[in-house]
């Protein structure tokens, strides 16, 4: 089979067998050639000029006179000499004179056509259809030993269904290869970003990348930068949870209500923007997804709640009752994960104090009927 493979990918063109043929021909050299124009068989008139498909011509004349030019288009088999004549003399084939002779001697010629040419005729001079007509290949596999095999269809069947199975085996090793070698990369820029950013040195986590490591959410790079820089220590209970909701909350639409103008915790945001924009350059130079940018939109609801204020006071600036337990729950969330990694044990005690503040009346409530709903 390997061998039979090679011998199909060595094998010349079709294309390529007829120009070879065509420049081998010499004058007087009688071919078959099948179609409307030579109507059979010629005689060739001088050897073949011209270069390639489309520059390559073969003067003939045909058995009833007719001078022609023949292309690489007009032979759909190699030219193969039938019979040779000698030409009449002397040779003036521009006169019609001497097309005649030489015609007349193409036609007194007995000589068989050959198979491959007869399966090419017009249907109007007895050819086979396009479908009844065999390819060079087909006839070659007929003389073929194993074409007398009885079970030869089923062995043909066979091999493809082989060839088929090997040429997927073959994609899907290639797609491997191409995945691992994506995915490297992928590590490389990784870890680049995270050395850069002080989590990573030498392949080992430093006390940076251990406190990355446990936080769970999708900010988790720019908040273990914003902790290492100590952007959320030395705060209260709700103006942290106000901080920490730029990591959680996304706004809706643009005319989120923020801190007001003057806020103390305006300075902080400012600083973790700093940051932010940093960690975008070395993620956009790493070519990695971007870390989101944050939102302050939810800042001042968050430090109202948790301080105590009354839900109505909480929703003058019209969030939607449910998008704010939504968001609080979040908050809620990241903060017990601060509460927890922190390397400041003040910062750990005040996000714990925070969680605790925010998850009170309706947040609280709405958590019970959430675990009644999911245990039932």
């Amino acid at each position: 089979m390997a061998e039979a493979q090679e011998a199909s990918r060595n094998a010349p063109s079709e294309t390529n067998l007829v120009i070879d043929a065509m420049t081998r021909l010499r004058p007087g050299d009688v071919v078959f050639v099948p179609g409307h124009r030579t109507k059979g068989r010629v005689a060739v008139l001088t050897p073949a000029r011209g270069k390639g498909v489309g520059g390559l011509l073969l003067p003939v004349v045909t058995d009833d006179g007719r001078r022609l030019q023949l292309r690489v288009k007009d032979f759909p088999v190699p030219p193969r000499r039938v019979a040779h004549i000698k030409l009449p003399t002397p040779f003036e084939p521009q006169q019609q004179r001497f097309l005649r002779a030489a015609g007349q001697l193409v036609r007194d010629l007995d000589v068989e056509e050959p198979d491959d040419v007869r399966d090419y005729r017009p249907k109007w001079q007895g050819g086979r259809s396009r479908s009844q007509r065999r390819s060079p290949l087909d006839r070659l596999a007929a003389k073929h030993p194993v074409a007398a095999c009885p079970d030869a269809p089923q062995h043909v069947r066979a091999l493809a269904r082989a060839e088929r199975l090997e040429r997927d085996l073959a994609n899907q090793r290639r797609q491997r290869r191409n995945d691992d070698a994506s995915l490297g990369r992928q590590l490389d820029r990784v870890l680049h970003v995270l050395e850069q950013l002080g989590f990573v040195q030498d392949w080992s986590l430093t006390e940076s990348g251990e406190r990355l490591s446990r936080i769970y959410h999708e900010c988790d790079l720019l908040i273990a930068d914003c902790l290492g820089q100590a952007l959320l220590d030395g705060l209260d209970p709700p103006d942290l949870a106000g901080l920490v909701s730029v990591f959680t909350f996304e706004s809706r639409n643009a005319d989120a209500i923020g801190l007001p103008p003057g806020s103390a915790l305006n300075a902080r945001i400012a600083e973790i923007e700093v940051r932010h924009a940093h960690v975008n350059a070395l993620e956009k130079r790493a070519h990695l997804p971007l870390t989101r940018a944050i939102d302050a939109g939810f800042a001042d609801a968050a430090r109202s709640w948790a301080r105590g204020d009354a839900l109505a006071e909480v929703l003058e600036g019209g969030l939607p009752g449910g998008d704010f337990v939504r968001n609080i729950k979040q908050l809620v969330d990241l903060l017990r994960q601060i509460a927890i990694v922190a390397s400041d044990r003040h910062t750990r005690t005040i996000a714990a104090s925070a969680a605790d503040a925010l998850f009170r009346g309706v947040v609280a409530a709405s958590t019970g009927v959430s675990a009644a709903a999911s245990g039932a």
